[in-house]
């Protein structure tokens, strides 16, 4: 008797049951593989070319040229750097994929766009900036020229006529008697912050002051104000650094020109255009610099002295390193903060070298260059006392006076004003510092300070930020301060007929202008 059929009999077969994960790997995926770079050197693929992708035997793929250079540089012993496994040229396999993705480089393209019109912008402005500072120029020789008939007219004139015509007020000569005191009449402040600025150089050629500036940790450089103006100014970031010393001339690059010379701790010596900020060149220190110079008869010679108390001696035709460094075993490896270059003793000639007269932290001292080429030789100044370390330099070229502004630790200060005597005998020029007038001020020093020499008349400061002018007899004059303030430079100039003090704080600038 048969049996009947039911769902367990072998009409349906029954089912396998699969692996989750097996299965999960069978189902094709919708969504494309993103294989987009080459695991060696993380470049995209390309369908041609040297970077085409190429598959191993073991089924890794990477670049030909890529997987070609590894194979040539391990020989024998290459290995796929995936699985480990042992390749040869001739498993590489040249593969050509369905679907190639690019990179999306749009966004790269939008910001160079946009550097471009940044750029197109920028050089517009600079454009139009060069085209003021020319009429700028253009009105200040107009200026100046009104200023030299209006003074030739006035000596021609009768004193009484003169007087009832244009009053006592129009003479210049009544702006620099014996008799006139600086007022203040302009006050910069250069930021809101402390210690960002350090020391300044004049330029009264162009009616300008340059001060060293520190805008941030890591932008340090110049900038540049209009004594006409202290609201006309501009920045010049030319080093990453503290700033320590900033010079001008108008001969080195014999263009009429200013050019800048700075240098300070970022280990660089710099030489900028004020005219357009740009640097015409930099170089490489050894040590960090301290102070820098113009030689005064040698229109391509420049100087700076650093953290060790050498100084290197360079010259601009010469763009990649220094071409001497002066160093004497008599000093001691101290920064050096001051350096001026002049030439002393024109009685002799026009043709008498050069001397650098420095001072560093314990020490004064020159080097003097010979008529003959030969190395300079280092004198040390032995007048300086015991006890008194300097910590500026001045220098009056009408006097051809010298002084040196000097401390002792914790007790007193000093200005010494003295001046160099030459002696001839048979051809043999000699030479001896002979002190004209010293001033002893009881109070201790602690701010170095950058004093001036001008005119016979010595400008220096004390901690409390007074300004003192006085001469060889006696004291001219005092100039309290607003509120307590560290002064950190002071310079005495001339501009046309007005008489200009200028002193810099670590953040404000002053101008003083001497009035009867």
């Amino acid at each position: 008797m048969a049996e009947s059929p039911t769902s367990e009999d072998g009409d349906f077969q029954k089912l396998v049951s699969c692996n989750k994960r097996k299965r999960a790997r069978l189902i094709p995926s919708s969504e494309p593989e993103l294989a987009t770079r080459c695991p060696l050197c993380f470049q995209y693929w390309s369908n041609s070319g040297p970077h085409r992708i190429a598959s191993l035997k073991c089924g890794h793929t990477f670049g030909e040229k890529c997987a070609l250079d590894l194979i040539h540089s391990k020989g024998s012993r290459a290995s796929c750097p995936i699985c480990s496994a042992p390749i040869r040229k001739s498993h590489v396999r040249l593969i050509w994929p369905g679907k190639l993705f690019l990179h999306d480089d749009s966004g790269i393209h939008e910001l160079k766009q946009q550097l471009e019109q940044t750029q197109a912008t920028l050089n517009s402005t600079i454009q139009k900036q060069e085209s003021i500072n020319s009429q700028y120029q253009q009105c200040r020789l107009t200026l100046q020229e009104l200023s030299e008939d209006q003074s030739s007219y006035s000596e021609d004139l009768p004193r009484q006529e003169q007087q009832e015509q244009c009053g006592p007020s129009t003479l210049p000569s009544s702006l620099d008697t014996t008799d006139a005191s600086f007022q203040k009449i302009d006050t910069k402040i250069l930021s809101n912050e402390r210690h960002i600025t350090r020391a300044m150089a004049v330029i009264p050629e162009e009616e300008m002051v340059v001060t060293t500036m520190k805008q941030n940790s890591r932008c340090h450089g110049l900038y540049k104000l209009s004594l006409r103006d202290l609201r006309s100014c501009e920045y010049m970031g030319n080093h990453t650094g503290l700033v320590r010393d900033v010079k001008s001339s108008r001969k080195i690059m014999d263009n009429g020109k200013v050019t800048l010379l700075s240098t300070g701790f970022d280990k660089t010596l710099t030489l900028s255009s004020a005219s357009n900020n740009c640097t015409i060149l930099s170089y490489t220190l050894p040590a960090a610099g301290w102070s820098c110079e113009f030689d005064s008869t040698n229109e391509n010679q420049f100087y700076c002295g650093l953290s060790d108390n050498s100084v290197l001696v360079f010259d601009i035709r010469n763009t990649k390193k220094y071409l001497q460094q002066l160093y004497d075993s008599k000093t001691a490896a101290v920064p050096l903060h001051s350096m001026i270059s002049c030439q002393l003793g024109n009685d002799h000639g026009s043709s008498t070298p050069s001397t650098l007269i420095c001072a560093s932290l314990t020490q004064t001292y020159q080097w003097k260059w010979t008529q003959g080429g030969q190395d300079p030789f280092c004198d040390i100044f032995q007048a300086q006392e015991a006890g008194f370390q300097p910590y500026s330099l001045a220098y009056d070229q009408k006097e051809q006076s010298l002084m040196v502004s000097s401390r002792a630790s914790g007790s007193s200060s000093k200005q010494t004003v003295i001046q160099q005597s030459l002696t001839g005998d048979h051809g043999e020029v000699c030479s001896s510092w002979n002190m004209k007038w010293e001033y002893t001020c009881p109070m201790y020093k602690k701010t170095m300070t950058r004093t001036d020499l001008y005119g016979g008349i010595a400008y220096f400061s004390d901690d409390a930020g007074t300004i003192y002018s006085r001469t060889k007899d006696s004291l001219k004059q005092t100039i309290q301060p607003d509120q307590d303030e560290q002064i950190l430079d002071i310079k005495s100039t001339h501009i046309q007929h007005r008489h200009l003090l200028v002193s810099l704080t670590d953040n404000k600038l002053n101008i003083y202008d001497k009035h009867g």
